[in-house]
């Protein structure tokens, strides 16, 4: 009987240690096959560069592509308050595009760089694009334009007879300012752009703007010299706002 049972105890053991050996041997073999790196969470913890190494790649998806940054790069330095001006030939040329013209001359106006006046007043008449034109108009009491009417009137008279209804109502606007300046050919030329029949919307605000101007004028010039200037201020103050 006790032979029986250490027979049974003896081929258990034998078993055992069989199926302990073969998954042993297994494990072996998978080993050999396995490329895989394990990476512990302690590991992970210790060295809090390996997540760091992460982040470079996640914040790629998001940022913009190289080519739309080299492109916004003209725009934005010569938004920027300390950025070298643009040569006057380099954006009545054509070299620079006409966003960053624009934002050149706004600049300028931000800066109140009475120094930048006649460049605004050669873009004012000579740049090719309509809505540089019509920005350089726009900015030229805020770069001096005010205290030098000899230069300013001549082009804004000029900016009348432009053919895009968008320069002569920022002509026409700008005018308030210079009332007691105008000559006798700018007035009949408000008088005509008053009674003007609009076809689209750009030539309706070009006759409002003009009949505005129109009545200021007329009032002004029926009374005396210093309460004309003083109607003329408070015109151009309405203007700006």
């Amino acid at each position: 009987m006790r032979r029986g049972r250490r027979a049974i105890v003896t081929a258990a053991l034998a078993a055992g240690f069989a199926v302990s050996a073969g998954y042993y041997l297994f494990s072996l073999g998978r080993g050999a096959h396995d490329t895989r790196i394990p990476v512990s969470r302690s590991s992970i913890v210790a060295q809090p560069q390996s997540t760091e190494q992460l982040t470079p790649e996640r914040r790629g998806d998001f940022a913009p592509p190289p080519a739309a940054a080299d492109a916004t790069a003209p725009l934005q330095a010569a938004a920027a308050p300390d950025a070298p001006d643009a040569p006057i030939s380099d954006l009545l040329s054509g070299k620079q595009s006409s966003e960053v013209v624009e934002a050149t001359i706004v600049q300028y106006g931000r800066n109140r760089d009475e120094s930048s006046l006649d460049e605004v007043l050669m873009l004012s008449g000579d740049a090719r694009d309509v809505r540089v034109r019509s920005v350089a108009i726009r900015n030229l009491v805020l770069v001096g334009g005010r205290k030098h009417p000899e230069k300013t009137v001549p082009v804004l008279e000029k900016a009348l007879f432009d053919v895009e209804p968008q320069v002569q109502a920022e002509a026409l606007r700008v005018m308030g300012r210079f009332v007691e300046h105008l000559s006798p050919a700018a007035r009949q030329r408000i008088k005509e752009l008053s009674a003007l029949t609009p076809r689209n919307r750009e030539e309706e605000r070009v006759r409002e703007a003009a009949r505005m101007l129109r009545e200021h004028v007329e009032t002004a010039a029926k009374l005396p010299g210093a309460i004309g200037e003083q109607m003329a201020a408070g015109y151009a103050h309405i203007e700006a706002e």
